[in-house]
């Protein structure tokens, strides 16, 4: 991995460019501040451009294709993408940069998110979806549990997107992080159970089990309010997000299987905001 970082086209600056931030993020925030909404859609349309090229190398998996997953600079981005929306979501102003004039007179307002939790529904796209991080295989149950705990907190925080009233987009990136978290919870079911894998100090088997079904919950509501089933047009609206069109050869499409477990054995939803 640090061959291929060093082959970025232009990753140098960019790695600087965020050093240079991280400061912000071992100096506390002023007292009477609390850490603001982030536009989630810069991190996702990076994220985006960087599936295109995994879907490259997935369908033709050459040296040349694995090479160009980096140097295209996808990774690096992220990483700054990532740190100014930590600094902007403790800026003292709305940090979008227009005059209140101009923001009268703009198009509505883009989709929101937490900090953390855009930044965990992307760990877990990398490491669960793209399987671009820790060679594919599941994180540890600990570190698991905590990245899906602050997805739950933002998955509720956010729960108004679901009837879809403040727009498809909004509505769509919810139910991505929603269905991000029980992919990556049914992967490491699977890998412990049918695998074979243990897992040390492991928070409990109940507890990710409910955890499970906490997000199978919330899935299974924006299949009812979106009126969607088949898992083609659940797919589609993945997507329309950022979703891979194509898997590494020889794995198994966990993502339809765990949508069909939600719509078959959760028949009725116990959403609850």
């Amino acid at each position: 991995m640090k061959i291929w970082h060093g082959m970025e086209n232009g990753g140098l600056p960019a790695r600087l460019k965020a050093l240079r931030m991280f400061p912000y993020f071992f100096s506390l925030p002023p007292a009477d501040r609390r850490p603001k909404t982030v536009d989630p859609l810069p991190v996702i349309e990076c994220l985006r451009a960087f599936t295109v090229t995994v879907d490259r190398y997935y369908i033709d998996p050459t040296p040349h294709n694995l090479n160009e997953i980096w140097n295209k600079g996808g990774p690096t981005k992220l990483l700054a993408l990532l740190v100014e929306a930590h600094v902007s979501s403790f800026a003292s102003d709305d940090g979008d940069g227009r005059s209140p004039a101009k923001r009268k007179i703009s198009q509505p307002a883009s989709p929101k998110s937490s900090w953390s939790g855009i930044s965990a529904a992307m760990e877990l796209y990398m490491l669960s979806v793209l399987s671009m991080t820790d060679g594919g295989e599941p994180l540890e149950c600990r570190l698991l549990y905590r990245i899906l705990l602050i997805m739950k907190q933002d998955i509720t925080q956010y729960h108004y997107y679901l009837s879809g009233e403040q727009g498809r987009l909004g509505q769509s990136i919810w139910f991505w992080k929603v269905f991000v978290g029980a992919l990556a919870l049914a992967k490491s079911q699977y890998h412990h159970r049918v695998l074979g894998m243990k897992c040390v100090d492991c928070p409990g088997k109940k507890k990710m089990e409910k955890l499970y079904e906490w997000f199978c919950d919330r899935a299974r509501a924006w299949s009812i309010a979106t009126g969607m089933t088949k898992w083609l047009d659940v797919e589609a609206v993945l997507v329309s997000v950022t979703w891979p069109v194509a898997l590494p050869r020889g794995e198994n499409d966990h993502a339809a299987s765990t949508w069909d477990t939600i719509i078959t054995r959760y028949t009725q939803t116990r959403y609850r905001p």
